[in-house]
């Protein structure tokens, strides 16, 4: 594959540490040898104090918010070790006696930061100036191309994508950028950049049928959004001639066009050299450079009783944990299969840069790789490293990241997410199925929504996750090795139409569950603003164990208002560890004998020692509550319900 990483600058010069003033300083003093409970140091007395104290130049962060108070000495590990880092909780407190400290009214302000042992001094690249970018970085991602393509393996995995080019691609080897309507002619081992972005609500150009020639000729970068001209300067500064974006390389008003480069959306991620995330960007108008202060990184040097100073990195923690206000991209539900089937991304927050590959995770500031000391230094950018976590086993971890992301169009429910489905596919011999799995189909029904919300039209059968808007529970989300005990259903046909009859990863129409079911209880559901729950029998016991129950509405909305009213408790699985029967809510469609819509689900746990079974009564299903009844010889009653 042709190399497209430039040489990183040599050129730059170091950044000074910042200066603390002696109140600052002071804590330092005794170490490495503070007290392993940590300390408690008084700071400043008024804001006034604060203030001139940063006048006269002490630089450290916390001063730029005007606070007064304490502030204390932690760990991050179980004892002190500079090596290891320290977390400093800065408070400001609002005393009637601020001498004595007395009378305290309340903390009116608080703050943490991170002292960890820094990996090298600042370098600048450029003039230093009040103000500076996150484009100043670039040479370092340079340096992460160039020391990935060298020691890593990520690029020649690409998760087994096809070798073939995407359909069309940008070029934008000239000043202008133009489309390559037809990739066959470029060579295969071209590397081509891709980018994810939020579209937001802003209109924008876009590729169409109308000016698909003219694009051909050139596409007016002026007119592109300010996320779209960055993203191709980065890329070119990069050494990419090439890149990806959905709306110039789709053609937005037409539908066939869109079917078919939907389903390639995951060769076209992981075939990318590098994906360019706008992370945060609420739309094409915000970019993907932000202009930052020229402290926004501070480095400190400590160090006393005769030991040689030691730069540390001063951080609060956002910077390594950004707020999900300041990280829109991370809510689209798009993004999710583009981060976690590319290579390798390229993070353009407001503060930093991330780099994020299957072998390292690193930022600006620990550009080898982020530390890790215990839950403190988690970077919300992360994805877990190998590839045994994208796999069958982890989709419910992926159902659930998945649903709680944001999606324009309901009916890109499942498409939005197939690309993962299909490279899972790949790998096993199991059955993808309306975003479920064919082997353990009948624990996988025991999802649960919070604050549910159903598609209206429907995009998916109500059994399934996917006909729901609101973030996806599963019971057991680490693995499909599921604690169950025992089934109390088999699922024996399931009967799915989909809008492309060769497509079973894309839209569907409808699907149809033929059920045999040991038990089928008509109940009482109770509902209140706090809680909802499920009433069997107008008693709380079941043969002298006490019922404990739980219970979770697919669409809030639609049952808001309702006191009490009747439904049918589907008990699916038990577990014994704990003793909890786990089953769904249905309720009769009324078109035909037998047939139910799920609208929630339920868990009954019972305390004492429990049963695998319930007992034949009241729980065994009634021969009209179902669409057929089955009498084998020498066997009970077969008992077939159909769930829609």
């Amino acid at each position: 594959m042709e190399s497209h990483v430039a040489n990183p600058p040599s050129n730059g010069v170091l950044q000074a540490p910042v200066t603390l003033c002696d109140k600052c300083q002071h804590p330092f003093d005794p170490w490495p040898h503070p007290e392993p409970l940590g300390l408690n140091f008084r700071w400043y007395d008024t804001v006034e104090e604060v203030r001139e104290s940063a006048r006269s130049g002490c630089d450290a962060p916390e001063k730029n918010v005007s606070n007064v108070g304490k502030f204390a000495i932690y760990s991050l590990t179980d004892g002190i070790n500079p090596e290891e880092g320290l977390l400093v909780l800065i408070s400001m407190y609002w005393f009637e006696d601020p001498v004595n400290e007395t009378n305290m009214r309340k903390q009116v302000w608080s703050a943490r930061a991170f002292l960890i042992p820094g990996v090298q001094q600042v370098v600048l690249h450029g003039p230093p100036g009040e103000v500076r970018s996150t484009y100043d970085a670039l040479g370092l991602c340079k340096t992460w191309l160039q020391n990935c393509d060298a020691s890593h393996t990520c690029q020649a995995r690409s998760h087994n994508t096809p070798e073939a080019l995407p359909t069309r691609l940008i070029a934008i080897d000239d000043d202008e950028p133009r489309l390559c309507p037809d990739t066959s002619a470029i060579s295969r081992s071209t590397s081509y950049a891709s980018l994810s972005h939020c579209w937001g609500l802003k209109r924008f150009l876009t590729l169409t049928k109308s000016n698909f020639s003219d694009f051909t000729e050139r596409i007016p970068s002026k007119d592109l959004p300010k996320t779209f001209q960055e993203a191709m300067r980065i890329a070119r500064s990069l050494g990419f001639k090439y890149i990806w974006i959905d709306s110039l390389c789709i053609i937005q008003d037409d539908a066939e066009d869109w079917k078919r480069e939907s389903v390639l959306m995951g060769s076209v991620y992981g075939r990318s050299g590098l994906n360019i995330a706008a992370t945060g960007a609420s739309d094409g108008q915000v970019g993907c450079l932000f202009d930052r202060q020229k402290n926004w990184r501070c480095q400190v040097l400590l160090g006393n009783n005769g030991l040689k100073p030691r730069l540390y990195e001063c951080f609060a923690p956002e910077l390594l944990q950004p707020p999900m206000d300041e990280i829109p991209l991370m809510r689209r539900a798009w993004v999710v299969q583009e981060r976690f089937l590319s290579p390798r991304t390229l993070h353009f927050t407001k503060q930093q840069m991330f780099w994020v590959c299957r072998s390292l995770t690193a930022c600006e500031i620990w550009n080898e790789g982020i530390p890790r000391v215990q839950h403190y230094l988690d970077c919300s950018l992360d994805l877990p490293k190998g590839d045994d976590w994208l796999s069958r086993s982890g989709w419910p971890s992926i159902v659930e990241q998945y649903s709680s992301c944001q999606l324009t169009m309901g009916r890109d429910k499942l498409v939005a997410i197939s690309a993962i489905a299909q490279l899972i596919q790949t790998d096993t011999p199991d059955e993808y199925i309306a975003g479920m799995w064919k082997t353990n189909f009948a624990a996988q029904l025991c999802w649960s929504a919070s604050g549910g919300q159903r598609y209206e039209p429907s995009v998916a059968p109500t059994w399934s996750w996917a006909s729901n808007r609101a973030p996806i529970k599963y019971f057991n989300s680490a693995s499909y090795t599921f604690p169950v005990t025992k089934e109390h259903i088999e699922v024996c046909d399931i009967d799915v139409e989909y809008l492309t009859p060769s497509n079973p990863f894309g839209e569907i129409i409808r699907g149809t569950l033929d059920i045999r079911c040991e038990y089928l209880k008509e109940c009482t559901i109770y509902t209140s603003d706090s809680r909802s729950g499920i009433i069997i029998d107008d008693n709380r016991t079941l043969r002298g164990h006490t019922i404990i129950e739980r219970m979770d509405f697919d669409d809030v909305e639609q049952h808001a208002g309702n006191d009490t009213f009747r439904a049918f408790w589907l008990p699916v699985v038990f577990r014994s560890t704990p003793h909890i029967h786990s089953g769904i809510v249905l309720e009769p469609t009324g078109v035909r004998k037998g047939e139910y819509r799920r609208i929630g689900h339920a868990e009954i746990q019972m305390r004492g020692n429990s049963y695998h079974h319930f007992p034949s009564e009241p729980f065994v299903p009634r021969d009209e509550y179902c669409a057929r009844v089955e009498i084998r010889e020498g066997e009970a009653k077969h008992y077939y319900i159909f769930v829609i």
